[in-house]
């Protein structure tokens, strides 16, 4: 139980809800162990990303990509600028958008 101003314990209140409770050992571990890893998974996501768009911009069944690291892109040079250069280079993100021709079934299967 907890007492006090209304106020005071109003605002505790909403921070805790807002930011959620204490974590539990366990939790705190494998939360400490995956940020370990995190930057090494994030630069596998956008390399294998840029590979992923790169391949399907040729695909037959593909009518647009929206990757920012394909040179064709219309925000690439923005994106040149403004994202991550890591020592392999510029770090795109790791979110490719595909869409399909109309006849997009069709060209899959033929492959």
């Amino acid at each position: 139980m907890v007492t006090g101003r209304i106020e005071l314990i109003s605002s505790i209140r909403s921070v805790r809800v807002d930011t959620g409770g204490c974590l539990a050992p366990d939790e705190a571990f494998l939360l400490r162990r995956g940020l370990e890893t995190l930057p090494l998974r994030v630069r596998r996501a956008c390399s294998t990303a840029s590979v992923f768009a790169a391949a399907l911009s040729r695909h037959p069944a593909v009518l647009r990509i929206d990757y920012p690291g394909l040179p064709e892109h219309a925000g690439h040079q923005v994106a040149r600028r403004m994202f991550d250069v890591g020592p392999e280079g510029v770090r795109f993100g790791a979110i490719v958008t595909v869409t399909r021709t109309a006849d997009g079934k069709r060209a899959w299967r033929s492959r």
